[in-house]
């Protein structure tokens, strides 16, 4: 294992020169804002790992620039950048030999991905994954986005299935309960009415019979009042007959022999008028005076069906009730089978998330799901966690990934004197040496201060 020696930066961005003679010792890096802190701790690390450099990468672009990281092991990383832009990254042997850079010596010392510790501590759960996959090579974006574009997908699913529940719950009494046909209180009506009808054409047909029998008995009762008034009219006729004889023959010069007719006369014609009185004069056909008439029967009434119709109504509202209960409960059930299709489809994503993540042999206590990395059970994050622990958590995960170079760099301006402790004892516990980024609220040029000798 190996750590740092020496680290030298010259005319890169911030820095004109600046040499810290580490020994593999944990050191302050202590400077003003803008002074070349990040620059001197990272630049050198990040380019071997193959992060382009800035735009400005010269403090003065009319010299080159160069920089190197010496470890104890006696070999060294060095990089030089001329006015042009053109760069060169060599390794040198601890025999001196000096060859170029190449992935596979780099990959010897240090990791494929920066992790970067500041960054990780203030991050979100779900920023904290990504960060964290990233440092340690795992690929779960594919996985991760499918389940981020599936969320609400399964959120209006769950929204769906609990309102087709609540109608199914409203509905599904109607499942259970036992009702007569509808069909049978309709044939029951039908067959009242039938009844009724056959029972009204039985009445109608007698009282056909009977208007026919009652028809011969006013026609034989109208041709005798025919007969009666025909002999009224006569004797009238006759009266006025023997009238007008009478009136012609007291106009007549007569002799005494024709008085007595006329007499005569006379006393027919008071005779006729007598019987005519008698008679009562004209009669006229009043049907119910004559006898054995026979009456009509009776058509019954229409019989009641408010009491089966009112049962019909209820049984199809039951029978619609019925239905919609059935029609609930098949939309409730697909729902159900809807939403635990998305769900299983986000936990098939998660299943492969974990088994990716678990394939990683993460530091004891500490562990990541899909939901966020976790300490001792507990979040990550600083609701849960003290700052030292933060830290702590963020420099163990970085140290996962570290290879025969057993250095890390964090800015230690969050942490107060306790916490930092707290980090300083668990990484020369861990045989791990720290750069640690200091503010200088004064202003002060670029320095580093060694915490303990190694």
């Amino acid at each position: 294992m190996a750590k740092i020696n020496r680290s030298y930066v010259k005319n890169i961005k911030n820095i004109d020169e600046f040499v810290a003679e580490l020994n593999g010792a944990t050191a302050y890096i202590i400077g003003g804002n803008t002074r070349g802190k990040t620059t001197f701790c990272s630049f050198l690390i990040s380019r071997l790992m193959g992060d382009k450099p800035d735009v400005e990468v010269l403090k003065d672009k009319a010299k080159s620039g160069e920089a190197s990281i010496k470890m104890d092991d006696g070999s060294e990383f060095r990089y030089v950048i001329n006015p042009n832009g053109t760069e060169k990254l060599t390794y040198v042997y601890s025999d001196g030999k000096e060859v170029k850079a190449t992935k596979e010596i780099i990959n010897k010392y240090l990791p494929n991905k920066f992790f970067d510790v500041n960054k990780f501590v203030v991050a979100t759960p779900k920023e904290k994954i990504y960060i964290l996959t990233k440092a340690l090579g795992i690929d779960i974006t594919e996985e991760q986005k499918k389940i981020n574009d599936l969320i609400p997908v399964r959120e209006e699913r769950y929204r769906q299935k609990k309102a087709k529940q609540a109608l199914y719950d409203e509905f599904k009494i109607y499942l259970s309960l036992s009702f007569d046909s509808i069909e049978e209180l309709k044939s029951k009506k039908k067959l009242m009415l039938e009844s009724y009808q056959k029972s009204v054409e039985e009445i109608n047909k007698i009282n056909k019979e009977i208007e026919e029998r009652n028809k011969i008995k006013i026609e034989e009762e109208k041709k005798k009042i025919d007969e009666y008034n025909n002999n009224i009219k006569k004797i009238e006729q006759d009266i006025e007959n023997l009238r007008n004889i009478y009136m012609l023959m007291q106009k007549l010069y007569c002799k005494d022999e024709l008085n007595n007719i006329i007499e005569i006369i006379k006393n027919k014609g008071v005779e006729l008028k007598n019987l005519l009185d008698k008679t009562g004069g004209y009669k006229t056909l009043k049907i119910e005076t004559i006898e054995g008439l026979e009456k009509q029967k009776e058509i019954p009434p229409m019989p009641d069906f408010k009491q089966i119709d009112d049962q019909i109504i209820q049984m199809e509202e039951k029978m619609e009730n019925y239905r919609k209960a059935k029609m609930y409960k098949s939309e409730y059930e697909q729902s159900v089978e809807d939403y635990e299709e998305i769900c299983k489809e986000i936990e098939e994503l998660e299943k492969r998330i974990k088994e990716k993540l678990q394939a990683v042999k993460l530091p004891e206590q500490i562990k990541i799901t899909s939901s966020g990395v976790f300490y001792k059970d507990m979040p990550v994050d600083e609701k849960h966690l003290s700052k030292s622990e933060l830290y702590i958590v963020s420099l163990m995960l970085s140290s996962v990934n570290l290879k025969e170079l057993r250095t890390l760099y964090f800015d230690c301006s969050p942490l107060d004197k306790n916490n930092l402790k707290d980090v300083l004892v668990w990484a020369k516990q861990n045989d791990l040496q720290l750069l640690i980024e200091r503010p200088d609220f004064e202003g002060g040029e670029l320095k580093f201060e060694i915490i303990e000798d190694n």
